[in-house]
């Protein structure tokens, strides 16, 4: 007996006596469901008569300050007197599909309606290889932003997407993407 005292209140006696009494009380605090979440709930769902997600209180009833899910998704800031990112490519989509002209003409059109960088990129583009003739359906707005937004044109031969930027003065296409029907 007096060895064991001995061992006990040495000081690797009282380190193992410590995490043995860590371990206990974890070992009790999760069957009891007071440590670590508990209640063998894995998250997923809401405990019965818990409230849900996001409802402002966690499973223990203690306020919850922290997201409470996905951010809402500001819609396109429209300056005053202003087309937004749809009509805006509406009108180009119409100019882009009407490539039977002169090739000059083609690009003017589409300059009015694009950002520089692709206007700059429009300058090579030869309107022969516009890959649709005519839209089929109206222009939808597909994931936006405040100041970008992609909008979905549907035409006969597939899907013309476009990236749109707007900076306060309006609405310009940035970028052109084409997915054919399948």
């Amino acid at each position: 007996m007096r060895r064991v005292l001995a061992f006990v209140t040495s000081r690797y006696g009282l380190a193992g006596l410590v995490a043995l009494l860590i371990i206990v009380i974890v070992v009790v605090g999760r069957l009891a469901g007071v440590v670590g979440g508990g209640s063998g709930n894995d998250g997923g769902a809401p405990v019965a008569g818990g409230a849900p997600a996001g409802a402002g209180a966690t499973e223990s009833g203690a306020p919850n300050d922290g997201p409470t899910g996905a951010r809402p998704t500001p819609s396109p800031v429209v300056p005053a007197g202003k087309a937004g990112p749809v009509a805006v490519a509406t009108s180009f989509s119409t100019a882009y599909l009407d490539s039977n002209g002169a090739a000059k003409a083609w690009r003017a059109a589409l300059r009015r309606y694009a950002t520089e960088k692709l206007a700059g990129e429009l300058g090579t583009m030869d309107p022969a290889t516009v890959p649709a003739q005519r839209r089929t359906g109206a222009a939808k707005l597909g994931a936006h932003g405040a100041h970008w937004a992609q909008v979905a044109v549907p035409c006969d031969s597939g899907t013309l997407t476009l990236r749109l930027l707007g900076d306060g003065n309006g609405w310009l296409v940035d970028g052109i993407d084409w997915a054919p029907a399948s």
